[in-house]
């Protein structure tokens, strides 16, 4: 089971690292790289942030347990978290920086970005701390 957890997390990131890359076409190589390889650094911290937010006060029998829950959740969603917003706000900065939109477009647009994230960041709080619970109920 963990190759098979292992094996779509790495094809959910290649998955997000050609979508970083084609959002910036115009950028030489060395820019590209360094960018994805931030982008996905940001992309673990946040989604540990979730998880660590979302398994506040939720008590494991064992630490083993912990520590897998932990990475395969992260290990998913990371890639997952990022697929959905970083290729967009790729795009927003382009195309601000590009001048195809105005700073009040992009705020605006900023703006509801974030609205949505605030969104997946409570929908997701919430679907992970339910099945860390069902975890942890069925392993009982």
């Amino acid at each position: 089971m963990t190759v098979f957890i292992t094996l779509i997390s790495i094809i959910l990131f290649i998955i997000l690292f050609a979508l970083i890359l084609n959002k910036l076409d115009f950028l030489e190589i060395n820019k590209k790289i360094l960018i994805c390889i931030t982008t996905l650094i940001i992309c673990f911290a946040f989604t540990f942030i979730i998880y660590s937010i979302s398994s506040n006060g939720i008590e494991y029998q064992n630490t083993e347990q912990k520590s897998i829950t932990t990475a395969t959740f992260v290990s998913i969603f990371a890639p997952i978290n990022g697929i959905i917003f970083i290729p967009y706000l790729v795009k927003l900065k382009i195309d601000t920086q590009s001048g195809k939109l105005d700073k009040i477009q992009a705020k605006k647009r900023l703006i509801i970005m974030l609205f949505i994230l605030i969104i997946g960041i409570i929908i997701e709080i919430n679907y992970l701390k339910n099945v860390q619970l069902g975890i942890i109920e069925y392993s009982k």
